[in-house]
Order: C-alpha cells, then structure tokens, then sequence
C-alpha cells in the first residue's frame, strides 16, 4: 500500500501496524545508510538505534515524525533522552500540538523535558503558554527561570519581566549572565534609571559586572535611560571590549548629543584595532551628520569601501542621510544611484533629503518614479511629497496624494491628516481643510493651529477664537505657533479686547497659573 501522510504523533498512534511498518520502512531508506531498523530491538542495539535516532532528529520535519514512528513501533517510547529530542525537534518546526503530545505521553519528564516546552513556546511567543507551564513546574532551575523572563522581556511584559526577576531572589535562585542580559532589556525598554541601578548592584554581588556581554547590556540599558555617565563608566570598567561594546558606547553617545564623544570613541576603537561592523558605521555616520562633518563623512565612507566594494541597503541609507546632511547633495546623489535599491526607506531618504535642500521638483520625480516601478510609498514618503505639494502649491497632485491615502486606509495617521490640512490650506482649498480636520478622530495641538490658521487665512477669525476655546476645553495645550497665530488674528481683526485677554492668559500661563478653558 502507498504510504501516508501522518501529519501528527496522534494520527500514529491510532493507525493500523502496516501504516506504522511503512513508515519505518522509508525511515530504512531515506534516514541513514545502515537500515534502523536492520536488527531486532533488544539491548545490544538500543545504544546504535538512540545514536541513528538521534541523527536524524537534526534534518526535516518528516523526518522527526519517522524517527517518531519507529520508537513507537519498536518501543523506545520510555527512552527519555530521545523523547527531549523528538519535543525540541517538534518545537523548532513549530508543531507545537504534536510537542505537547510527546510531552504528555512522557512517564518520566525531566527538567529538560520541562525546560524543552518551555522554550518552544517562548520562541513563538505563547507567554500565556509559557506562564502556565512555568508555574505548573513542580522542580525550577535557572533555565526555566530565564525562558520565561526572556519571553515577558522580548513581548513587552517588561512589569512582569521585573516582578519574575525579583521573585527569583526571593527563591533564592541563582541568576546568570542570561538572566541580567534579559532583565536589563527589560529595564531598557522601561527606562526606569533607579530600577537599572538596582539590578546593576546585583550584578556586581554577583561577580558579573566584568562580563562584557552584560557589561554591553548594561551600556545600552543607562544609555535608555539617558545617563550617559554610567553607560561610560560600564563600559570602561569592562576588562575587554568588544566590536558590539563599542558600538553600544558610540550609539549612545550619538543619541544622547555628544557627537565628539562618539567621534573620540570611534578613533579610539579603531586604535585598538577592533574592526568595525555596519552597525558601527552606521552609528557614526550619523553623528558625521548631526555635525555636518562632510571631511568626517568622507574618511568614515573611505573605510567603508576599503572594507567592501558596495555597502549594503542600511549603510547606504545612512550615507545618503549624511551626504545629504553635509550639503553635499551631489554624493548624496551618487550614492542613490549606485544602491539600485527598491527599499522604500532608501526612497524616503532620498525625497527628505531633496526636500530639505529645497530641490521640490526632484523630489516629486522620485516620487515618480516609485510609482512606476511598482514600490510602494509609506506615511514618510506621503507626508514628504504632501510637503512639496503645499510649498509649489501643486493641488492636483496633492488630491492624488490624498486618493492614494484614502485607499491605502492612511487617514488614520495623525501627521498625515495634518500635512494635508497645512497642503489644503496653502492651496486655499478650506472647505478641504475642514473636511479632513472633521473626519479626524484625534486632534493634536498641530492639527488645532493648522485649522486655526487657515480661517485666519481666509479673515475668518471668530472661528479662530471658537477653535482656541474648543482646543481648550479638550485640554489640548497650545505652543507657541498656536499664540502667535492668535496674536495675528487679534490684530487682522483690530480686536484690542481679545489681545489684551490674549495676553493676560500669556502671563498666567508662564507663572504656572493657566486654568484649562479660563480664556
């Protein structure tokens, strides 16, 4: 008869011996060159079937599910070894049902067994799985620990996460470098400063603090948390230091505003003769941007192309923004074209890039361009091309821009409801402008100023002041376009009284004094 197709340890279990034969049968031809099952099961070659099982656990999902077939058949279903790696075989093709089965059939399961499942789940982040098998564990080590700390840190449960982590002392377990890498994270993604001190002591009772991937993991967490003398002085406590501490240093010190920092620290990696890595360069080259370093720019693009001939898509994208930042539009240019990239974030560039160097018609023919090569633009590139419209004052290409949203399901997006308003507005097209500010559902203080100084385009200020008061009573705090917009109003308007209220509402707002809808 053919052979089946047994989806699952459950439909083996119930099909008839010859099904079960034929499968081992192929496992006989497919899995290994000496036949598995060549000789009788008995004791003498149960230790050769468990080294042949145990092979072909490391290939397919087919061939998991006969290696599957065969201990069934042949009754190697108490060898808790196998059965671990049958389970993990399962979990890493994400089977968990069939996973769940074997752990389930199991007489005997270790905290392997325990730990294997537990995995499984978290790598396809079922926490609500991992959670409830965690605490149905009746024995724990630090690997059940860590996997569900891992999961709560990688799916956002960074609260949970902490609770877990303290839980563990209280338990007295003892965490590993693991534990705090992943508990940092956690840290990381809270920025809660004081928390990260905490679990830095710990680190150091631990004898940890010299681990240069938990000494990195510390970098990035005080880096988070905007303390960018303790992400130094983790760093340099470090007894080595590697590309990917150093890259942790120099992001920091790039995101927090001290580009010579990052400058100094690259130099300094480089005289230490730690190779860069993208990510190293494309952090750097970011600082080189923010300092509108073109010489800084160019030393830092030479190393990349003595490294390798063509950059990949993210480093080419970072050259671009710097080139383009540098005012170097010229190389910037050159770099687009050499990429060849259909990537949209390398599109956006490129059209941010022409926007800010006022080149609008350029920047429209890109836009062009993405369409008729059948890429598709994003929010970024949309709120960029509605920008140019506004300035050139192009209304029927911006109404496209506007069709395309309004298809692409983007009127949702807060920033683009606002470019279109500030597009409409500038066009003269109120009626418009009012239209989108209705149908939006959120309203920011932006998409309020933009509205109110559209009607102050058109004279209408009374409804300027109706949207202030509006804007108020939705506790909607204004800035100081809102002010100034109203201020022209109040003048276009000859409305004296208004501009002295203006102003005294100016004067309690400073002394802290601003009581929400008082104006």
């Amino acid at each position: 008869m053919g052979l089946p197709r047994f989806l699952s340890f459950r439909a083996f279990v119930t099909c008839p011996l010859q099904d079960a034969q034929a499968l081992s049968r192929e496992h006989t031809a497919n899995a290994c060159s000496r036949p598995i099952g060549s000789c009788s099961v008995d004791r003498n070659c149960e230790l050769d079937d468990t080294f042949h099982i145990a092979s072909t656990l490391q290939g397919s999902f087919k061939s998991c599910q006969l290696s599957h077939a065969y201990m069934v058949e042949y009754g190697l279903m108490d060898d808790t070894y196998l059965l671990n790696l049958i389970l993990r075989a399962y979990g890493k093709s994400g089977a968990m049902l069939d996973a769940h089965a074997v752990f389930n059939s199991m007489r005997r399961p270790n905290i392997i067994s325990w730990n294997t499942l537990l995995g499984a789940y978290a790598f396809y982040d079922q926490s609500d799985e991992v959670e409830s098998l965690f605490n149905s564990m009746r024995q724990r080590n630090i690997v059940s620990w860590n996997t569900l700390i891992t999961a709560y840190s990688h799916q956002g449960k960074c609260r949970n996460a902490l609770y877990l982590f303290q839980r563990l002392f209280e338990e007295c377990e003892l965490p590993n470098d693991v534990t705090f890498i992943n508990i940092l994270t956690a840290c990381s993604k809270l920025a809660e400063l004081q928390t990260g001190r905490v679990i830095h002591v710990r680190i150091h009772m631990c004898g940890l603090d010299m681990n240069v991937t938990v000494g990195t993991a510390l970098v990035h967490m005080y880096a988070k948390c905007r303390d960018l003398d303790f992400a130094c002085n983790a760093f340099y406590q470090l007894p080595e230091r590697d590309v990917v501490s150093w890259t942790s240093l120099i992001s920091a010190q790039a995101q927090l505003g001290s580009a010579d920092l990052a400058i100094c620290s690259y130099e300094q990696m480089q005289q230490e003769g730690v190779l860069s890595t993208k990510f190293t360069i494309e952090s750097i080259l970011t600082v080189a941007a923010k300092k509108l370093s073109l010489n800084q720019g160019k030393a830092l693009h030479a190393c990349i192309c003595f490294g390798c001939s063509k950059p990949d898509v993210n480093t080419g994208n970072s050259l671009i923004n710097m080139y383009a930042k540098c005012g170097s539009m010229r190389y910037a240019w050159f770099i687009f074209e050499c990429l060849q990239s259909d990537a949209t974030i390398v599109w956006n560039t490129m059209i941010s890039a022409c926007v800010e160097e006022l080149y609008y018609l350029q920047a429209l023919s890109l836009y062009n361009q993405m369409l008729q090569r059948g890429l598709c633009p994003d929010e970024f590139t949309f709120a960029s091309v509605l920008s140019v419209c506004a300035f050139l004052l192009s209304f029927d290409i911006g109404m496209m821009v506007h069709s395309q949203l309004l298809e692409e399901g983007h009127m949702q997006d807060l920033v683009l409801s606002n470019t279109l308003i500030t597009f409409y507005s500038k066009c003269k097209a109120f009626d418009e402008a009012k239209f989108v500010f209705k149908k939006m559902q959120v309203h920011n203080v932006v998409t309020w100023t933009s509205m109110m100084a559209a009607y102050a385009q058109t004279g209408l200020y009374e409804q300027v002041f109706t949207l202030f008061s509006e804007m108020q009573l939705q506790q909607v705090r204004p800035n100081d376009f809102t002010v100034i917009t109203l201020l022209v109003a109040c003048a276009d308007s000859i409305a004296l009284e208004r501009g002295r209220e203006l102003h005294a509402w100016i004067a309690l707002e400073r002394n802290g004094c601003f009581s929400k809808g008082s104006w």
